[in-house]
């Protein structure tokens, strides 16, 4: 099980030094911090913090047209994300080429994305 630290949601300027990594790829940093962002409304309404979950996607390129996915849920419980068992998968091992290029269009789609956030 891939654990990692779920910091309440007021430490958001902190989290983006934490040393202890998110589940999965820098997308999941990002989500985290929107997370934890978002969970700050209630904290400072003083109500009821909603049960957290978190999706992670991971599309990757094995070659300009062919690509395959991850995809991961977590729950947010005694500070830590934890795996939702059962929750998630992965691209079908015989998935036919139109999928594959799809998937690569994705990795691309996610590389511009993730780039954006970062540098915008």
């Amino acid at each position: 099980m891939r654990q990692a630290l779920f910091l309440p949601p007021l430490l958001l300027a902190v989290a983006a030094l934490a040393e202890v990594p998110p589940p999965g790829t820098s997308t999941c940093l990002g989500c985290q911090s929107a997370t934890r962002a978002v969970s700050a409304i209630p904290s400072l309404r003083g109500t009821a913090l909603p049960t957290l979950r978190l999706l992670n996607t991971r599309d990757s390129l094995l070659a300009p047209d062919e690509g395959i996915s991850i995809a991961s849920l977590y729950r947010a419980a005694n500070g830590l994300w934890s795996d939702i068992p059962g929750a998630g998968g992965t691209s079908p091992l015989e998935a036919p080429a139109a999928v594959r290029v799809a998937e690569a269009r994705y990795a691309e789609d996610w590389f511009v994305t993730i780039t954006a956030d970062a540098f915008a």
